[in-house]
């Protein structure tokens, strides 16, 4: 893992477009993924083409303090960039009908549900497919941190984006498997997220997994609970974890239809981004499309 500078940054994945230009950054849009110990960006040209895709880690817990870290050793982020699009992971969130919502009272919301912190500041997000908001909390020091470095960002909660897609898929399902539901997860470093989709979201939660045996459960009984067969669902996987890992062979011997996300139907072209796997950054490079 190449390191960068003198902290505890260091480069996990990096990738260009071949011939790039420093031309090619005009007009230019950023798509960024915040964790509690990892940035992930990807740079697009104005006709949403991606130019770069980098992945950094930081070995001190919490890119919240070192966002501002991250930023100084990599010069590209430093870019005046046309449009941000930003994705929260690890936030506190909790999932309200838009028929049950009011502004004034989203704070009581997450707090009940799911114990954030007093000085947290709170945010929702519109799930426009269902009528719903995705209330989620994120400490000020990272929302001081994401106005001072891009002025013009869009954030949402990386778990709005999930249950989006999910929905997404729903709606367009592969041939001769129309009306089968639908499960997303998504894996992070030592966390996944789990959506589970009828016609709309039954099931939407993050969990910490410490062994495949941890995740077999975990995605089972939610499963059981929603009444989700394991011989018909659907499972969508995307997130860093190898095809062939422990977690997904577990995993295939108790459901049966898995598959992992695709990237290059977004895009015009195909990307060609070698020792990646299409589903690794399947969120980070979908932010284009939210606008």
């Amino acid at each position: 893992m190449q390191k960068v500078g003198k902290n505890t940054i260091a480069v996990k994945f990096s990738w260009e477009t071949k011939g790039l230009k420093p031309a090619d950054l005009e007009k230019s849009s950023l798509c960024l993924e915040l964790g509690n110990d990892f940035l992930n960006y990807a740079i697009f040209s104005a006709n949403k083409e991606p130019l770069i895709l980098k992945s950094l880690q930081s070995k001190q817990f919490g890119a919240i303090k070192s966002i501002d870290s991250f930023i100084e050793q990599d010069e590209l982020l430093a870019h005046t960039f046309q449009k941000v699009f930003i994705s929260l992971q690890n936030v506190s969130y909790t999932l309200v009908p838009k028929a049950f919502y009011k502004e004034e009272e989203k704070d009581t919301f997450i707090r009940f549900n799911s114990g954030a912190k007093k000085d947290a500041l709170v945010f929702a997000d519109d799930i426009k497919r269902i009528e719903a908001k995705l209330v989620y909390a994120i400490a000020p020091a990272l929302k001081k941190s994401i106005d001072k470095h891009f002025p013009n960002h869009h954030t949402k909660a990386a778990v709005s984006l999930i249950i989006e897609t999910a929905l997404l898929e729903k709606g367009n399902p592969p041939a001769g498997r129309a009306g089968t539901e639908i499960a997303y997860l998504n894996f992070k470093k030592d966390s996944v997220d789990l959506v589970l989709c009828n016609e709309k979201p039954v099931f939407c939660n993050s969990f910490s997994v410490i062994s495949p045996e941890d995740l077999l459960y975990f995605v089972l009984a939610a499963f059981e609970q929603n009444n989700f067969n394991p011989a018909s669902a659907q499972l969508v996987v995307t997130g860093e974890t190898e095809t062939n890992s422990l977690w997904i062979k577990l995993l295939k011997k108790y459901i049966k239809h898995i598959s992992f996300a695709v990237i290059d139907k977004q895009f015009k072209k195909p990307l060609e981004i070698p020792n990646m796997p299409a589903h690794y950054y399947f969120h980070l490079l979908n932010l284009i499309h939210c606008e």
